[in-house]
């Protein structure tokens, strides 16, 4: 394993802290069978012929809504392409996305890919840590400031 892939499971199992109800034994092996699942997946994708990018983009939308972490206004992701594109200023994100089938978890991943590359692991939607954040949390809606 390579001296970076050390270095994300290290933050990985850092970001991931264990339940309460769990003992830390019982987290362990989650966390061992969860980076099992991940590798055999990741193998089976190049065994395919698809590379870290194309095997996360295949299971993403071709777009979706988000809000830009620097000013919370509405913005487009495409899937694939880094940077992102402006939405209308009353554009309800979370109300276009679900009116697509679009779950928060792709949301999360479209976020990272479009910043930090399509080959990280957290542009995979399956990534666990994509599944416990929400994209809405901290927006205007949340927040009250703007009526439904």
């Amino acid at each position: 394993m390579t001296t970076i892939g050390k270095l994300l499971l290290a933050i990985r199992a850092l970001i991931r802290r264990p339940a309460a109800h769990k003992s830390l034994a019982e987290w362990a092996a989650e966390m061992e069978a969860d980076n099992v699942k991940h590798t055999e997946e990741r193998a089976a994708a190049q065994r395919a012929g698809l590379n870290e990018a194309q095997a996360n983009i295949s299971k993403l939308p071709p777009i979706c809504a988000a809000y830009l972490i620097a000013d919370m206004s509405p913005i487009m992701i495409k899937a694939g392409e880094i940077g992102y594109y402006p939405a209308p200023h009353k554009l309800d994100v979370r109300i276009w996305n679900e009116r697509r089938g679009i779950e928060p978890w792709h949301v999360n991943a479209m976020m990272a890919g479009s910043a930090f590359g399509w080959e990280i692991p957290a542009a995979d939607c399956d990534e666990p840590s994509n599944r416990r954040c929400d994209p809405y949390k901290g927006t205007p809606w949340e927040k009250g400031a703007v009526a439904a």
